[in-house]
């Protein structure tokens, strides 16, 4: 569809002396073409997202009374800037899971988002599930 562009109206002057002060009416917004309105996109069902399989991290560790397990990473929608809580299911359990698809992700289970777990990255797949006790200081 090709959009040509109109020349815009001018306000009619009331004083032909000073034409100078003349201003060309403009559009109510830049997104505005005459005869089409933009309106918003509506939201997608949940049929229209994209949803991959749920991949699961899964903690066994007592964090202690008020204390909250942290997921920081790369992929899957994490990331090393801020941590994500895991949710509390039982004593000792903490979960976190997506159905975002992703490629690849590594990751690491904080205590309140501040105290890193010893050892390398874990790596984990789209659709997998990882279950273990991560060692703290």
């Amino acid at each position: 569809m090709t959009i040509t562009k109109k020349p815009l109206p001018v306000k009619a002057s009331t004083s032909p002396a000073n034409e100078s002060n003349f201003t060309p009416e403009r559009p109510k917004s830049p997104t505005h073409v005459e005869g089409h309105h933009k309106k918003p996109l509506p939201p997608l069902s949940v049929a229209e997202r994209k949803i991959g399989p749920t991949t699961r991290i899964i903690i066994q560790y007592d964090a202690g009374f008020s204390n909250l397990i942290y997921v920081r990473g790369k992929g899957a929608t994490l990331s090393w800037e801020k941590g994500i809580p895991l949710k509390n299911t039982k004593p000792n359990e903490w979960i976190w899971e997506t159905t975002t698809p992703f490629t690849t992700c590594e990751f690491k289970v904080l205590i309140n988002d501040k105290e890193y777990e010893i050892g390398d990255n874990h790596l984990l797949t789209c659709g997998a599930s990882i279950h273990y006790t991560p060692k703290f200081h």
